[in-house]
């Protein structure tokens, strides 16, 4: 929902104000002479804007891997994101890729900004999230049984 209009001018001399009008949801569009040239828009918005051109862009020839890609920060219980989906509307390929982007996440060695977690744990944080209902329970079961989460990640 788009807030107000206000110039670069205001915005700087008011930043408080506009910025938690946009972290209320609420939009606001940035004008010079009269003329939109910018829009301070809400996290949410701007996935589901990314997620929208993404599906656009690549629909036709990639329909099934975009519905992946887009559900993969979807929870079962509706607490995740671009869209808030829960249960069923979130399909079976994408809780699969939901628990191994988890498990890579949390034990990749190429992420700068943090240290590898050791598999055992990852895979106990991964549990934690399936008994709050967050992730498949059945499928992470598979995925441990699988051994592919404890292949030499040194």
């Amino acid at each position: 929902m788009i807030a107000e209009t206000a110039t670069a001018t205001e915005m700087q001399n008011n930043f408080g104000r506009y910025l938690n009008l946009v972290m209320s949801g609420q939009e606001i569009i940035v004008t010079k002479n009269g003329r939109e040239v910018g829009r301070f828009i809400p996290k949410e918005a701007a996935v589901s804007y990314l997620t929208d051109s993404l599906i656009g862009i690549l629909k036709e020839d990639y329909k099934e891997v975009v519905t992946y890609v887009i559900q993969h920060h979807e929870r079962l219980n509706g607490s995740g994101y671009p869209r808030g989906l829960k249960g069923d509307e979130i399909g079976k390929e994408s809780r699969l890729l939901i628990i191994i982007d988890g498990f890579e996440a949390l034990t990749s060695r190429d992420r700068p900004y943090k240290k590898p977690m050791p598999a055992e744990k990852a895979i106990g944080i991964l549990y934690n999230m399936a008994e709050k209902g967050e992730i498949d329970m059945e499928i992470l079961n598979l995925f441990e049984q699988s051994k592919a989460c404890i292949e030499d990640r040194e």
